[in-house]
């Protein structure tokens, strides 16, 4: 214990590390850009991040830089002596080389590493006099150590070597991270994107470049989905006064004079990721604070314009205090401090104004959608009465004005509602529409459903109706109609074979290759085949022939060979042909009754590989049934608590 009562000293416990290192800097990319900065106070030109292949306990990060590199007593009195301020009293100070602004400040990011890893290893050439150094930094000792004296030596020296002329073009600096404390591997092309987000130098300096496993970090200035572009897209008076130009930037000025860069920028989509919504502030090329919205909250007008907005703010003052205004990890600035007052009112009333204009220009732009939209149905409007076009009109015209719907949905809904008012249907929602104020997103979203409802109860009719239809053929086979009638039949309704099948119609092109294929496969030569009544279907690229054996001969095996014979002829003669380009070939084969043998059942099985099916009108007629039903089912599942959908099933499945 002293004796001497006059003076205090203050000590430093080794565990200040976890604070300055571990709890400063905990995610990879704000910890290695932490060392990436100090490559550019080193005046490096090339910075090269190594990643790993894979996390186990031989994994680790390699950043290598072309920088001026430290002598022995540099490491001792700058790298290791915590809190060393570069800049000290010159907060605007520069790099002695190339006169780049000095972003090291606090003199702790040397131990950002410490943030995923438990050893630093650095090794460096200085350019001035070609020594070289080599130590290693291991954070559990260090922790070890209760308080922290002034030359302990408690980092060790690997290797040194004294100045040598012939080594000082070998200058640089390369960190290797050990022990690494990651959970999972580093996405290099997602680590890459993050990286070229904190910093601005690297498309600012022309000799400054940033490599993630010897690839360059992109410009992160994607214009490819980019719907909006302040302040180059400003019009006529929405241009503020005193603002200039610059290269796609605006230039301002603060009231206490501060100057400020910014370009802030709408997508034509919302934006997911967090690391790019909002506007991220840069001081001297680098970070300051991540994207934000200049705290503003709701009942903003175009709040929901936040979706979409990115943009980035340079503001290099806001490093140039006295008082350090950014947080060590480069995530936030003190917005409490009055040095920050007119930099935060300025950016949210500029934020608050493009909010505005995004919200005018998108319903501008979707009512100018509408109108070249709607022009393309001229001649279906003209059918309606003047009173029935204002109130569709209306109507369009309101859901143009809900500025989060894309373009493309916007035109979707444009054609329902069109549609759906010409078939005699919603009208009453539709005019609700029409005559609604302000439609909000909710507003949107409760027509939506019950549009949706109704939607689902008018086809859950025609289900209905097709079932009835069924029941209608049923009959018709107990009765032995003609199998031409049936043919017709099943002509005018091909979804009867299967739901998928509703837009399939007769197909009269290829009626000579169907019987030159028919006679190819001799089947009028067979008694069975004599009376056979055949239908061709088609639809897009799919062809469909349909096969109705003689009332009483059951199909056998002989019945599908020969009928898959007779599809491969069709199919090998059409597929020879220049005119017709069907490329799906289908063909079913139909009769009162099957054979049932156990042999024929396997037949059957292979020949559905290649499409060809045989089924008694029983199991046609049913699989129809089930399908549909299935079919209602789904339409149910879209209200579950709608009462009249509910008893439109239950009536069903009592038939």
């Amino acid at each position: 214990m002293s004796t001497d009562k006059s003076s205090l000293s203050l000590r430093y416990h080794g565990r200040i590390l976890d604070h300055l290192g571990i709890q400063m800097y905990q995610s990879p990319i704000a910890a290695l850009a932490e060392l990436v900065s100090n490559a550019w106070d080193a005046d490096a030109e090339n910075v090269n991040i190594s990643l790993p292949d894979q996390i186990n306990t031989n994994a680790t990060i390699i950043v290598t830089d072309d920088g001026i590199g430290m002598t022995f007593d540099e490491c001792q009195e700058r790298y290791l002596n915590v809190g060393y301020a570069r800049r000290g009293d010159n907060l605007d100070e520069k790099s002695l080389g190339k006169s780049r602004p000095i972003l090291g400040r606090k003199g702790i990011g040397k131990f950002a590493g410490f943030g995923i890893a438990c050893v630093v290893n650095l090794k460096t050439t200085s350019k001035s006099t070609g020594e070289a150094t080599e130590f290693e930094m291991n954070l559990d000792e260090l922790r070890t150590q209760e308080y922290v004296e002034k030359d302990s030596g408690n980092v060790s020296v690997i290797s040194h070597t004294p100045p040598d002329e012939s080594k000082k073009h070998y200058h640089g600096t390369i960190i290797t991270l050990k022990n690494l404390t990651l959970s999972r591997k580093l996405n290099a092309e997602q680590f890459s994107k993050s990286m070229s987000r904190r910093f601005l130098l690297h498309t600012r300096s022309m000799d400054f470049k940033v490599t993630v496993d010897a690839k360059p970090i992109p410009d992160d200035d994607d214009l490819a989905n980019i719907q909006y572009d302040f302040p180059n897209d400003y019009l006529g008076d929405e241009r503020p006064d005193e603002l200039i130009i610059q290269d796609g930037w605006g230039i301002e000025k603060l009231p206490d004079n501060q100057q400020i860069k910014w370009r802030i920028r709408f997508n034509e989509d919302p934006i997911t990721s967090d690391e790019l919504r909002g506007i991220s502030i840069f001081a001297r090329g680098k970070l300051a604070q991540v994207p934000f919205f200049f705290q503003l909250s709701g009942g903003l007008s175009g709040q929901h314009a936040q979706q979409y907005l990115c943009g980035q703010i340079e503001a290099d003052f806001i490093d140039l205090f006295d008082h350090d205004l950014i947080s060590p990890e480069r995530q936030r600035i003190n917005w409490e401090r009055i040095e920050c007052k007119d930099l935060l009112t300025w950016g949210q009333n500029r934020t608050k104004n493009l909010l505005s204009l995004w919200k005018s220009r998108r319903s501008s732009e979707k009512q100018k959608l509408l109108t070249e939209k709607v022009d393309g149905f001229s001649d279906r409007l003209e059918k309606l009465s003047n009173h029935e076009q204002k109130t569709v009109r209306q109507a369009l015209s309101k859901i143009a004005s809900i500025s989060t719907l894309k373009n493309e949905q916007f035109v979707e809904l444009g054609k329902a509602v069109l549609t759906a008012w010409e078939a005699g249907r919603l009208r009453d929602l539709i005019d609700d529409i029409a005559n609604s104020g302000d439609m909000s997103e909710l507003d949107l979203l409760d027509i939506l459903i019950e549009m949706n409802v109704v939607t689902a109860l008018h086809t859950a009719e025609a289900v209905r109706a097709k079932l009835d239809i069924i029941v209608g053929l049923h009959e018709r086979i107990k009765t032995r109609a003609l199998e031409n009638p049936i043919r017709d039949y099943i002509a005018d309704n091909p979804w009867l074979i299967d739901p998928e099948w509703e837009t399939f119609t007769k197909e009269m092109r290829v009626n000579k290759i169907i019987q030159k294929a028919a006679k190819e496969a001799k089947l009028d030569e067979y008694e069975d085949w004599k009376k056979r009544v055949d239908l061709v279907l088609s639809s897009g690229n799919t062809l469909l022939v349909v096969e109705f054996i003689r009332p009483d001969i059951p199909i056998d095996h002989d019945h599908l060979s020969r009928f898959s014979f007779y599809m491969n002829a069709i199919q090998s003669q059409l597929s020879a042909s220049t005119v017709h380009k069907f490329t799906n070939y289908i063909g079913y084969l139909i009769s009162d009754k099957l054979d049932r043998s156990p042999a024929f059942v396997q037949s059957l099985q292979e020949h559905k590989q290649h499409q060809r099916y045989a089924l008694d009108w029983n199991g046609l007629l049913t699989r129809a049934t089930v399908k549909w039903k299935e079919f209602l089912k789904v339409l149910v599942e879209r209200a579950p608590n709608d009462a009249r959908l509910r008893s439109l099933l239950e009536e069903i499945e009592l038939k």
